[in-house]
């Protein structure tokens, strides 16, 4: 996996969006590097190559997605605009680094994410359960934060957890 899937993986994922420009400014594709070369690499070696589900928003990818596919989007904190301007100026997410949303179809992705607590430098990581994609993104803060994202009568409930708690959650 390299950057061009970061940067390419709307296509697949929402075929109707035609050729919406999805180019990262320089800011943002330094951080896709570092992402790849400290997250998405390191887990390639481990585990092989993971199935991207969510990678890099442009200003424009985010407007496109806004109108047409709105649901469950909080780009000004989940970093998967990188670096990237909006229309008013003024950064999307005031978070530096970048994110993706991976998964690994034929593993229990709360042993992925506990390889991950216990051998990368990730910023935020977001668990949606054990079938779901795995949130990861790097960042300067290493702040290492796990936010376990449980749906109760619909809705995502985030509630930070530590990384004893992850690995003793079932798969």
């Amino acid at each position: 996996m390299d950057i061009s899937d970061l940067i390419k993986w709307y296509q697949q994922r929402y075929p109707d969006i035609g050729e919406i420009d999805n180019a990262p400014n320089q800011e943002s594709f330094r951080a896709l590097e570092l992402l790849v070369a400290n997250i998405l690499v390191p887990l390639s070696y481990e585990l092989g190559v993971p199935k991207l589900t969510y990678g890099f928003t442009s200003s424009e990818i985010l407007r496109y997605l806004r109108k047409h596919h709105p649901r469950h989007m909080a780009p000004e904190l989940d970093q998967h605009a990188a670096h990237e301007v909006g229309v008013s100026g003024k950064r999307i997410c005031k978070r530096d680094g970048a994110a993706c949303d991976i998964v690994f179809p034929d593993r229990c992705m709360r042993e992925v994410a506990a390889l991950v607590a216990d051998n990368l430098p990730f910023d935020r990581m977001y668990f949606y359960g054990n079938k779901r994609p795995v949130h990861i993104s790097y960042g300067p803060e290493h702040s290492r934060q796990i936010v376990l994202l449980s749906e109760i009568r619909g809705r995502r409930m985030p509630r930070v957890i530590d990384a004893k708690t992850l690995k003793g959650l079932p798969c």
